[in-house]
């Protein structure tokens, strides 16, 4: 994992604890013990929302790299494949 993603995730699960404790901890009308568990699967929730969206990002620019080498090499196939089209032609 680069630095980058690292900071993603860690970014993230601040943004996640602060939403809960925001949602579950600050003037709720739950009891203590509801309100932590409540919290708890928010943060969970929040969480795994966040890491899938950093995990796409991530493996969007990862993916576009081998894009261009792969479509040069069907480029190339289909040179060959002409030139030896034109040579059977002939």
């Amino acid at each position: 994992m680069t630095t980058q993603t690292i900071l993603y995730i860690l970014i993230a699960i601040i943004i996640s604890i602060v939403l809960a404790v925001f949602m579950y901890g600050y003037k709720t009308k739950f009891s203590k013990n509801i309100a932590w568990i409540y919290g708890s699967l928010r943060f969970v929730t929040l969480f795994s929302v966040l890491l899938l969206l950093i995990n796409t990002f991530c493996n969007l620019s990862i993916n576009f790299g081998t894009l261009r080498n792969l479509v040069l090499c069907i480029l190339k196939i289909i040179k060959t494949k002409n030139l030896v089209m034109k040579k059977n032609q002939k």
